[in-house]
């Protein structure tokens, strides 16, 4: 037997849109075959469905480490009174399906813990290097100011289709000063 976690997505259009994640249900499904993304799931254990039109495995995925398959699939209910949607999902909980996702078993990028050699290196230095362009000209090392000087350069030659090294007025937007051309007079 081969296991399969599958999420199914309902989605109540509208209110929700067809696009977004839905109310994410999840079961586990043995089956006696490698499932395949052209295979679709039907029967009356995991669907009030009387026709067996059944679920496609969308995103079909085999983890290694727990040896399970893992899909999603989506089910979108167009116009269905917004009163039938919690009978709805408890339909469908009576089924078996479980609110949440087969996701939620697995650990968040955030939630590991990160390498302690590495957190002492860094003492803050993102954050400053983060907020380094925005800082004044003299805040900023001269090996900073030298390196966004060239890219400034650079990226205005690419925009004019300038060749590299060709002294130029800078075509990029400036604020106006009040003898510009570009400030309007005001009328009264």
């Amino acid at each position: 037997m081969h296991t399969l976690h599958l999420d199914l997505h309902l989605k109540f259009v509208p209110p929700m849109s067809e696009h977004g994640p839905g109310i994410v249900l999840t079961r586990r499904i043995e089956l006696p075959f490698v499932p395949g993304p052209s295979i679709r799931v039907a029967g009356a254990s995991i669907d009030q469905c009387p026709d067996p039109l059944g679920f496609s495995l969308e995103d079909l995925t085999w983890d290694i480490d727990r040896e399970v398959f893992l899909a999603n699939t989506t089910l979108v209910s167009h116009d269905e009174p917004l009163a039938f949607v919690p009978a709805t999902i408890r339909e469908w909980i009576g089924l078996g399906w479980k609110l949440g996702s087969y996701h939620d078993t697995y650990v968040q990028p955030e939630e590991v813990d990160p390498d302690p050699e590495i957190q002492s290196v860094d003492d803050g230095e993102y954050e400053r290097l983060e907020q380094l362009h925005t800082m004044p000209k003299t805040r900023r090392s001269t090996e900073f100011n030298q390196f966004f000087e060239v890219a400034h350069e650079r990226r205005t030659q690419d925009h004019a289709g300038r060749t590299p090294g060709a002294k130029e007025s800078c075509p990029c937007p400036t604020s106006a000063t009040p003898n510009s051309s570009s400030v309007r007079p005001s009328v009264s």
